[in-house]
This record gives C-alpha cells, structure tokens and sequence, in this order.
C-alpha cells in the first residue's frame, strides 16, 4: 500500500523503536504475511522514516507459506496468531530453561495480543499501536 500512497505507519513508531534498542534491548520483526513478500516487508522496514529517523534493525521472520495461504489466514479466517505464537514459541524453546527472550510484545492488532499472551508475556507488557494511540 505505500506504493500507491497509503501509510500504515503509526506517529512515534520509529522514534519508540529507536529508544528500545537505546535501552539495550534487541527488536525482532515478525509478520504472517507470506514470504513471497519479504522483499516488499523489509525494504518498507528499512526505509520508514519518521522525524530524520529510520526503523532499528532487526532480524524479519515471515511465513514460509505462499501467498494464497497467508492471505486466506490473516484476511480472511483472521487468524495471523496462529502463525505468529508457533513462530514465538520456537523462539522461546531455542533458550535454555529460566530465560525468557521476550521483555514486551508490540503489535497493531488485536491477534497480535493474542500471540504474545501464547508465549506468556505480561499484560502490562503488551503494547497494541493504533491510531489512537
């Protein structure tokens, strides 16, 4: 959607992004969209820009299905957590027992919630960006 002119981008995303990894912590990027979208999904990480600022690296983890099966779980069946917590709890499995690797979860949809509380991420550490806020 950027291409034609649509901006998904929230206020103060880059600038929240920017002071996490100020504070020492390590941003992971995680989306169901399919991989067949990954040059569009990282170049649009990449050169977000807010106030002379761009979005923090971080590693972007996609959906391995096609395009067809991706859209059809996020768009229609609106079920993209089903994706994103196996690809969280994989995750949360590769560190050894008593560390945790998530500190917080961000997201812009509700589903996104849905996922980090898969994972067992506190509430109060579950933050859903919207444009109201």
């Amino acid at each position: 959607m950027p291409r034609v002119g649509k901006d998904w981008s929230h206020s103060g995303v880059v600038s929240l992004y920017n002071s996490i990894i100020a504070n020492g912590y390590k941003v992971l990027y995680l989306s169901a969209r399919a991989i067949g979208q990954a040059d569009t999904t990282k170049n649009y990480l990449k050169t977000l820009e807010q106030d002379d600022r761009l979005l923090p690296d971080g590693p972007v983890l996609m959906s391995p299905q096609g395009l067809v099966r991706s859209f059809m779980r996020e768009v229609v069946h609106k079920e993209p957590h089903i994706f994103k917590a196996c690809v969280l709890k994989e995750i949360k499995h590769l560190f050894p027992k008593g560390r945790f690797p998530f500190f917080a979860g961000f997201g812009n949809k509700d589903t996104d919630a849905i996922a980090y509380r898969a994972v067992e991420i506190p509430l109060h550490k579950i933050f859903i960006i919207d444009p109201t806020g």
